[in-house]
């Protein structure tokens, strides 16, 4: 088994060095594959992988950013929003002589240090041409075909501990003993994109075949899995589809089309088949406290004691990294209260609440600008499909991660960077073209 893995690592570098863009989509499939490579992978368990991949993704986009630079490609990055993180990160490292949870806080204060600021910075190295954006979104359609398809054919209800652990029988459809609701997540992401390349007229016959098949057996993959959160999340982006469209009635009259074909063999082919496997009280749960306007799952308790607790004599700088567990569970253990504004709000105080409020000022701003330079159908296509999977990543990062848990949410924020500026460098250049092209007329027209 070891002389296996070793060949097939050294495979996966040979492949990251043709294909550096590859880095980003494993970045997001991390979670995914974690406690596999850590059962199956020795190594794994003595390097953890998400900072393996992390070291491995800076490396070859330090190598490509050089390449590119030597080129003429220049990354651009998201200073505002790294700016925001910063003054977080600094917080949470100066809070450490006070915390209440010294043990957890430190673990957090290294986590967002080493690997949610990464995330946020990488795809700027990463995305600097077009091709870059395409490549690095087919990724992820990809990794979301594969993870639908294990978890719907060979299904597995065994769920990691926190030690990685074996598991037991968790009621949920699971990928390789991962957390459901990253498998999920990870279809959802790839379901959006595809929708993305449907709606903005991109798509080729292909994509429209792969569509009408993942879309369904996606539906389907979160259904098992019983992510509720990403199941939100997916309707949530798919309303925002019209909102991105300049056809308005077009967009509405497909998006229609493909709901309906999808929903009817989802219903009527797919779902019958499976309907032992779905955790129906799980969702019928939901469904209640939705009725009853209630989504929080026990999380509004949390909410009311960090904003109630948050205003003495720690207002500004906060209680203290990890602080959260500590006063509220008398535990120095990981825990956090299930959104990252009110975790900012008690453990980093005003500054931190209005940092992180400002990195989602950001990343709307940013869909806006993306919005207003998109010009062709290449342009509507990456902005929407960034766009409509960056909102998951929003919904999750406020009802359910920790800070130190939200890099996809950096990760998407960097990837809806780089690519609204490449949208509006794309703009500019077509502006000095046009400007080149009228004085050339003028000069023309006034020559004797």
């Amino acid at each position: 088994m070891s002389v296996i893995a070793v060949v097939l690592g050294i495979l996966l570098l040979w492949i990251l060095y043709k294909y550096p863009w590859l880095c980003i989509s494993l970045l997001f499939w991390t979670p995914v594959i974690k406690y596999g490579a850590y059962s199956k992978i020795p190594f794994f368990r003595v390097v953890d992988l998400t900072m393996f991949v992390c070291v491995m993704a800076g490396i070859f986009g330090l190598r490509l950013h050089f390449r590119n630079k030597k080129h003429g490609l220049v990354s651009e990055f998201p200073t505002a929003m790294i700016v925001c993180i910063l003054i977080i990160t600094f917080i949470l490292g100066f809070s450490l002589m006070w915390t209440t949870a010294p043990d957890f806080g430190q673990m957090k204060f290294m986590r967002v240090l080493l690997i949610g600021i990464p995330f946020l910075i990488l795809p700027s190295l990463y995305i600097t041409t077009e091709d870059d954006a395409k490549y690095i979104l087919l990724s992820f359609v990809i990794l979301a075909i594969i993870t639908a398809f294990v978890m719907v054919f060979f299904p597995s209800h065994e769920i990691a501990n926190d030690h990685y652990g074996g598991g037991g029988n968790y009621g949920r459809r699971t990928f390789m003993g991962s957390d459901p609701n990253s498998a999920a997540l990870t279809v959802t992401c790839g379901v959006l994109i595809l929708l993305a390349s449907f709606m903005s007229s991109y798509a080729k016959t292909i994509h429209k075949i792969t569509g009408l098949i993942l879309f369904p057996l996606g539906i389907l993959a979160v259904l098992l899995s019983g992510s509720r959160g990403t199941m939100l999340g997916l309707v949530l982006a798919i309303f925002t589809i019209p909102l991105q469209s300049k056809s308005k009635i077009k967009t509405f009259l497909l998006l229609s089309l493909v709901g309906t074909i999808s929903i009817t063999i989802l219903v009527f082919v797919i779902m019958p088949l499976f309907m032992g496997e779905i955790p129906i009280d799980r969702w019928l749960n939901f469904a209640d406290q939705v009725k009853g306007g209630d989504t929080s799952s026990n999380r509004l308790p949390a909410w009311v004691f960090c904003w109630e607790n948050a205003w003495d004599g720690m207002v500004v700088f906060g209680h203290g990294s990890g602080s959260y567990a500590m006063d509220y569970l008398k535990k120095d253990i990981p825990y956090w209260p299930h959104s990252i504004f009110f975790e900012c709000l008690y453990e980093t105080g005003i500054i931190g609440a209005t940092a992180i409020s400002f990195f989602f000022f950001y990343v709307i701003k940013t869909i806006l600008q993306g919005m207003k330079f998109s010009q062709d159908t290449l342009d509507r296509y990456i902005l929407m499909a960034t766009t409509m999977c960056t909102i998951p990543m929003c919904l999750f990062s406020l009802i359910q991660w920790s800070l130190d848990g939200s890099r996809f949410l950096f990760l998407f924020s960097g990837i809806l960077f780089s690519n609204t500026a490449l949208i509006k460098r794309k703009h500019r250049k077509r502006l000095i073209a046009l400007d080149s092209s009228s004085q050339s007329k003028h000069i023309n027209l006034n020559s004797p």
